[in-house]
């Protein structure tokens, strides 16, 4: 058993406890009416994170709600990587993972290693 922050098995341990959370005592996603209005859709494609910012409204999981995680990241002051009307059509909506801080690139990484494909990160996706 590897308990490495970043092993499989720590990854597969809090995505446990997060479903057990939403099963016993939290409210379950599809009772929550809220979804944002955008979110980072992650994947990997040959070892490389591909993020790419999508309108919520295309986001689904099964026909319902796509589950996501967040982190709040804008804690006042101006945003570099904050995501602008120009920075999207510049990029077609695509976030460069190298381009961004460490505590966005890990919440990137441990969303999908839980097995989440979107994340909502404040100064992205307002």
């Amino acid at each position: 058993m590897n308990t490495q922050p970043r092993s499989r098995y720590t990854y597969q341990l809090a995505r446990t406890w997060i479903d057990e959370c939403i099963s016993s005592h939290c409210h379950p996603v599809e009772t929550i009416p809220f979804q944002p209005t955008r979110l980072l859709y992650i994947d990997l494609v040959d070892g490389s994170y591909i993020v790419r910012l999508i309108h919520s409204s295309t986001a689904s999981w099964n026909g319902s709600q796509a589950q996501y995680v967040a982190l709040s990241y804008c804690w006042g002051g101006d945003q570099p990587q904050k995501m602008t009307t120009s920075k999207y059509r510049a990029s077609n909506g695509m976030v460069h993972f190298d381009d961004m801080p460490a505590t966005i690139q890990d919440a990137i990484t441990v969303t999908f290693g839980m097995g989440f494909g979107f994340l909502w990160v404040d100064s992205l996706c307002t």
